[in-house]
């Protein structure tokens, strides 16, 4: 069947290799699709038709690496989206949740004058290096990041500049709504931002930034980039394996891991195998959730992003995962994606309270000899009451639908 007359702008969906065989939806751990309703429901999502699919999708991606034939079919349901975008607009709460334009405050920037001086701090070293790009290995901090900066607070990164700011965002969360138009415009800036850097080799510590600058924005907007993506992973390896990062102590306990979406739709090598091997070398047993790897659950981030952070999808998909990571009897649950952390953290202050739940670099921290340090409940708790006050009540009260800047050109 010849499809490619299909393709519609900002449609990375490959028609001609899918077969309608349906794995990428009977797989799904949400849908929950029969095999022949699978077939059905991608043959309406293909053809433009209603299709239950974006009603009942959580936006995890992990569709795409159940595919066998790498048709992109996260892509195909984030294109309906963006012509529903186009069509409808999205809800006035989305501002809240929108890292761009920056300013004003959104859901992670407004974190930062409840932040403790030290982290504050650091948000303002990392400004003021996001002006000078003069050296061939930097790290790049993301939005993500921005909101738990203490997580990079450490002698680990000594010699490797960090730079960040707000307005230098990878577009994900765009890019999750289906709001292509301002990806588009963020790749535009960021291409022209690095331009004139002498950047090589750019670590980034989040899995989402990894992919976007990885895979995501070069590979379907277009974005022109010099310097080598690195994940934080393979680079601490890297720094163990040459005694640079030695470990001090062992922690001696047991945890499960929550895999980030991204993760799962780059090989296991990529971004979920190495920090595995980081938490066995400083003393962390791993016991793997029932489902785990590409087949895992989301942390609810996910959930959140397709209703603009509507708290009950983010509290109904995290407790899906977080009572299954209590359930393998492991003493902690620890995740290597800032993004998860804090919606993990909000799903045990809310809904289900399973165990403490850890970033990887805070055991690393302390495993190097540095004090441990926990910031999540704080910072969970000054999240949820944002999006209370800035996503929840305007969405009940104004939930009119309005155009955000870019779709309504």
């Amino acid at each position: 069947m010849e499809c490619s007359s299909m393709k519609g702008k900002y449609d990375f969906f490959d028609y001609d290799k899918c077969s309608f065989c349906g794995i990428c939806l009977e797989r799904c751990n949400y849908l929950h699709f029969t095999h022949e309703e699978s077939v059905e429901e991608i043959k309406k999502l293909i053809a433009g038709e209603k299709t239950r699919i974006l009603d009942e999708c959580i936006y995890c991606s992990a569709c795409n690496a159940f595919c066998p034939y790498d048709c992109h079919p996260y892509e195909l349901i984030l294109n309906r989206a963006y012509e529903s975008g186009r069509k409808n607009g999205i809800p006035l709460k989305a501002k809240w949740v929108m890292p761009l334009p920056y300013p004003p405050q959104n859901f992670r920037s407004a974190l930062v004058p409840s932040m403790p001086q030290d982290e504050k701090a650091l948000i303002s070293k990392w400004e003021a290096q996001s002006y000078d790009l003069a050296h061939e290995e930097m790290m790049y901090a993301g939005c993500n990041l921005l909101a738990l900066p203490y997580l990079a607070n450490s002698k680990v990164f000594e010699d490797l500049p960090i730079f960040g700011r707000w307005d230098l965002c990878c577009g994900e969360m765009f890019y999750r709504g289906g709001v292509f138009d301002i990806v588009q415009q963020q790749v535009d800036n960021l291409t022209e931002y690095f331009a004139s850097s002498e950047i090589k080799r750019l670590v980034f510590m989040c899995p989402a930034g990894y992919r976007m600058f990885k895979e995501v924005l070069p590979g379907q907007f277009g974005a022109k980039f010099n310097f080598e993506p690195v994940f934080l992973a393979h680079w601490i390896l890297d720094r163990m394996n040459s005694g640079k990062v030695k470990v001090e102590r062992e922690l001696d306990i047991t945890a499960t891991v929550q895999d980030s979406c991204h993760a799962r739709i780059m090989t296991p090598a990529e971004e979920m195998e190495p920090w595995r091997e980081i938490l066995g070398r400083i003393g962390v047993k791993i016991v793997e959730m029932e489902h785990s790897g590409v087949d895992g659950y989301c942390c609810g981030m996910a959930a959140g992003a397709k209703q603009y952070f509507g708290l009950k999808d983010i509290l109904t998909n995290a407790s899906k995962a977080l009572k299954e990571a209590k359930a393998t009897g492991a003493s902690e649950l620890v995740t290597y994606c800032a993004g998860c952390y804090l919606t993990s953290g909000m799903g045990g202050l809310l809904s289900y309270r399973g165990q403490p739940t850890r970033h990887v670099m805070e055991y690393l921290k302390y495993a190097i000899g540095e004090p441990f340090d926990t910031r999540i409940k704080r910072r969970t708790l000054h999240t949820v009451a944002g999006l209370l006050l800035h996503a929840l009540i305007p969405g009940i009260f104004r939930g009119n639908r309005t155009y955000m800047p870019g779709l309504n050109k």
